[in-house]
């Protein structure tokens, strides 16, 4: 996930990192991106998650499914009642997209594999910090909030 605006197809895409920073700071609980389609990073930003693509489920004209686009997941984002944030839980089910085209379950969880080394990948290059968040292989995520971040 590039820290920079993108573009794609001759459009201004914008700065998801800016724009998801920005709607965390305003206020929002969460951020989930999926736009490009294909899975990308997820970030613990003050303790708020930023899932930047969720990958591939809907498009107009049909869905690309070959290579890396094959992996998606479903987010599970619950949010409890009565608790002020961050006391979301959330998790992914990983999903594989089958010959035909149909999202079905990912039983090998190439897709948790795959998002984990995209958050690492964000986390090196663009976070400037260690990835302080994980994703169980059962798909539950988990990260630790630093206090000095929450600032």
């Amino acid at each position: 996930m590039p820290d920079r605006d993108e573009r794609y197809a001759g459009l201004d895409r914008g700065n998801m990192v800016r724009f998801s920073h920005g709607a965390i700071d305003a206020g929002a609980d969460a951020v989930v991106g999926f736009g490009s389609h294909i899975l990308r990073a997820v970030e613990n930003y003050r303790g708020r998650l930023i899932a930047y693509s969720i990958g591939n489920f809907c498009a107009t004209g049909g869905l690309r499914t070959e290579g890396l686009r094959r992996f998606t997941v479903v987010l599970k984002l619950r949010i409890p009642a009565a608790s002020p944030p961050p006391a979301l839980e959330w998790s992914f089910a990983p999903m594989i997209f089958d010959a035909a085209g149909r999202p079905i379950p990912d039983r090998e969880s190439g897709a948790l594999d795959l998002l984990r080394k995209l958050t690492d990948r964000y986390y090196a290059k663009w976070a400037a910090r260690p990835t302080d968040i994980r994703i169980a292989d059962d798909g539950t995520i988990d990260f630790v909030v630093s206090e000095n971040r929450l600032k």
